[in-house]
């Protein structure tokens, strides 16, 4: 809705650091009112002008309670399909059922009951309007309610331990069958910490649900919020990638143990789990092995820069770790500060299969060299310099034991490494150990580094850049090479910037101080067009190393659930006809049986879902 201005995240930090100071001088402010500002299901926006419009009829609406409601933004409430399973599941089957509403008080959930099952107008029952022969369907309504096993409690902002122990006892008294929650965003998780994030929150609450699940043996249904990227699409129609954040397939992950890079879209096509980097609630970088690779579907894409040349494209949900904690790409703006993994040592995978001379080999073939196929298969190199050309035919007359032809270039020095009577197959030593790294026949445009060098020690690719160093080379090879290295370089020392915090007793800063992260600056953020997205799933932590940034995972609530169903009302977003409109539902993930959808009737003023015929359809 317009330009927003502080961040929600930086708004709860800066009322925690402004509670913490009026605490240590004893006076007064307003920390919890910013703390609950930057929790709220509320945006403030920014009024332009005010306008006589002339007279005309005005009506309004009683709420007793809350006394406000929401008018020409009208939520699709999830919770009416709730209450309404509740209440068929209660009084057509005799099920006990459940209901946790951390959104409505049991007022308003009775007066939705009674609404559904008489079949009148909600608005009329509120005010009391209601002609004589509806009173006897009212009072037939709550009395099928009364005899029926539905358990309501609304404690508000109940936390997730709470409400565990609450299920057992509706359990043990009155033998539920069914229980809601609604809904999930609202349920206190109980962890507490300087790193925990609300994403780290809403795992464990949707964890514990399942977990809860498990233990009294009953379907557990929680409502949950659906992210907004739905709203900016032309096809409103909700999908199981709305869960998740993504990123696209040619994003690189290297192997944590020996460097080896690989696509998302590689290991989604092979659905190969490799040991990945993650960042711990410690700030420090761990091992880590993903639950799954998962594909997210076509989405607009983002590019973001950073000044230190790092690159990468996502959707405009994906969140970034920031110091104020995760932040979705599109609330960041150039300028600000992501995190990067520092370089950290790792065990040498100790191979042993390339010696330093032929790493210093590869580097000068690579930057300078040819060992394409022709006619007759030839290496050769081109270089300006007599020492390259000169060190080069020693390695290779040591180490292949071939002989060099050298010849002046327009450029340089041509030499040519070949054995006059070895040009069949299988017959040069030099092209064979090239085939060998699977390099040999590519272009110049085709040319990449070695998987052997990104697993070797740090004195071979020492010599590798030694030989690519005086080469042309290629910008995408050093690029290449500086992010498979940074995951086995040597630490950076932060000896100073620790003393800092030690002598002003700060803890946070500390941790930054130790941590094995640094910030790097975002320097732009610009559209991406269209593309198929993927993203890792990683339990515990959350979030992976991705192109040498610190991302997030994807969404928690979409891996833990058995079963999403989505409701989508192509009314809502259209001008709305009649009291009655259909509404598919979308089962969009059944891990025990198919997906699909099927159509109810959605009745306006009643508040409630039927079942669809096609004589209630306006259309």
């Amino acid at each position: 809705m317009g330009q927003r201005g502080l961040s929600r995240d930086k708004l709860e930090k800066t009322a925690h650091a402004i509670q913490a100071q009026t605490v240590l001088l004893e006076c007064p402010s307003s920390a919890e009112a910013l703390i609950a500002l930057s929790r709220s299901d509320i945006f403030w926006d920014r009024i332009e002008s005010i306008e006589e419009a002339g007279i005309a009829p005005t009506y309004d609406l009683e709420i007793p309670g809350a006394h406000n409601f929401v008018a020409e933004d009208i939520i699709v409430h999830n919770s009416s399909l709730a209450i309404s399973i509740a209440r068929n599941a209660a009084l057509r089957d005799g099920r006990g059922v459940g209901l946790f509403s951390l959104e409505m008080t049991k007022e308003q959930l009775l007066e939705r009951l009674i609404c559904g099952e008489a079949k009148i107008n909600l608005y009329q029952l509120r005010s009391g309007y209601l002609p004589a022969e509806k009173w006897r369907g009212i009072v037939e309504a709550a009395g099928k309610l009364a005899k029926s096993r539905i358990v309501i409690d609304d404690t508000p902002g109940i936390s997730v331990m709470e409400l565990k122990a609450r299920a057992r006892r509706m359990k043990a008294e009155y033998d539920i069958d069914l229980l809601f929650v609604d809904y999930l965003q609202l349920v206190e998780s109980g962890l507490r910490g300087t790193n925990t994030t609300r994403e780290q929150e809403i795992s464990h609450i949707a964890r514990s649900l399942k977990a809860l699940a498990r233990e009294l043996q009953i379907p557990v249904v929680a409502c949950s919020q659906l992210s907004r990227a739905v709203e900016r699409r032309e096809a409103k129609k909700p999908r199981l990638s709305d869960l998740r954040e993504c990123l696209t397939g040619d994003t690189l992950i290297y192997h944590a143990l020996t460097g080896r890079p690989y696509t998302l879209k590689e290991l989604y096509e092979a659905q190969a789990l490799i040991p990945v980097h993650t960042v711990t609630p410690q700030l420090k970088l761990g091992l880590t092995l993903p639950a799954k690779v998962v594909c997210s579907g076509v989405k607009p894409v983002f590019r973001l820069r950073t000044r230190t040349g790092r690159e990468i494209r996502a959707s405009a949900e994906h969140p970034f770790l920031t110091i104020a904690g995760w932040r979705k790409l599109e609330d960041l703006r150039p300028g600000e500060r992501i995190a990067v993994p520092s370089p950290r040592r790792l065990p040498p995978s100790g191979n042993g299969r390339l010696t330093e001379e032929e790493a210093c080999l590869l580097g000068y073939l690579i930057a300078d060299g040819s060992y394409r196929r022709r006619g007759m298969v030839m290496v050769g190199l081109i270089n300006a310099d007599p020492e390259v050309i000169r060190d080069a035919c020693d390695i290779v007359r040591k180490r292949f034991g071939i002989p060099a032809h050298t010849e002046p270039h327009w450029s340089g020095t041509q030499v040519e490494f070949s054995v006059p009577g070895q040009y069949g197959p299988g017959r040069n030593p030099l092209t064979n150990w090239l085939k060998s790294l699977g390099i040999h026949g590519e272009l110049t445009i085709q040319k990449r580094i070695p998987q052997m060098i990104c697993e070797a020690s740090p004195r071979v690719v020492a010599a590798f850049i030694g030989g690519l160093y005086p080469g042309a080379g290629d910008g995408s090879l050093w690029r290449e090479l500086e992010l498979s290295y940074r995951c086995q370089g040597k630490k950076i020392s932060r000896f100073h910037p620790q003393r800092v915090p030690q002598e002003l007793n700060d803890l946070w800063l500390e941790q930054l101080a130790i941590s094995d992260l640094l910030w790097d600056q975002i320097i732009s953020i610009e559209p991406a067009g269209e593309e198929l997205t993927y993203d890792l799933v990683i339990p515990g932590t959350h979030n992976f190393v991705a192109n040498d940034l610190v991302v997030h995972n994807s969404g928690e609530i979409e891996q833990t659930a058995d079963v999403v169903i989505f409701i989508y009302r192509e009314s809502y977003y259209e001008e709305e006809r009649g009291e009655v409109s259909p509404t598919e539902i979308i089962i969009g993930k059944q891990r025990n049986g198919p997906t699909g959808s099927f159509t109810l009737s959605f009745h306006r003023s009643y508040a409630s879902f039927y079942e669809f015929t096609p004589e209630m359809s306006p259309f």
